[in-house]
């Protein structure tokens, strides 16, 4: 009988699950200059095309995001939902803020020259201060914090019917 739920599950040699061991090896990583590092060692006993792909994105990423993003999924892990939600506003509004990122997202997505001139232009010129400061609430007036309600009194005032 219980051979009958014995079953092997087909997969794309494209899939993940192809890819993990390189992902796991590659990305865990302490910095992004040493995952494009690894990456690129990778590359060199193993030609895959998404390999090529990955290092080519992180080269023409902003520097100053790539830091940023990997800063924030290691926080990720050991943070609450609501402190990600909070964590991912106070990212947004500092990129919001960055107007010398603005031009190369919009070299990339506007413009599409594939040429953006990040400020920064390289990893090297990143520093932890900058990127520490993208996880700091913003002190204005104008931006205020993020409050999320708590899950009891989002509860009770939106999604339950109001009392006559």
């Amino acid at each position: 009988m219980a051979e009958s739920y014995n079953w092997r599950v087909a997969y794309k040699l494209e899939s993940y699950i192809s890819k993990s061991d390189t992902i796991e090896k590659c990305f865990s990583k302490r910095s992004v200059e040493e995952i494009i590092a690894s990456l690129e060692q990778e590359l060199s006993v193993d030609p895959k095309e998404w390999i090529v792909s990955a290092i080519k994105a992180m080269k023409t990423a902003s520097p100053t995001n790539l830091k940023i993003f990997l800063k924030s999924i290691r926080q990720g892990r050991n943070q609450t939902y609501k402190e990600c939600i909070q964590r991912e506003y106070i990212m947004f509004s500092h990129a919001m803020r960055r107007t010398v990122t603005n031009d190369g997202v919009a070299a990339k997505l506007i413009d599409k020259t594939g040429s953006p001139k990040w400020d920064p232009s390289t990893l090297a010129q990143v520093t932890n201060e900058m990127v520490n400061k993208c996880f700091q609430e913003i002190e204005d007036e104008d931006w205020p914090c993020l409050n999320l309600p708590s899950k009891k009194k989002f509860i009770s005032t939106t999604l339950l019917p109001a009392r006559l």
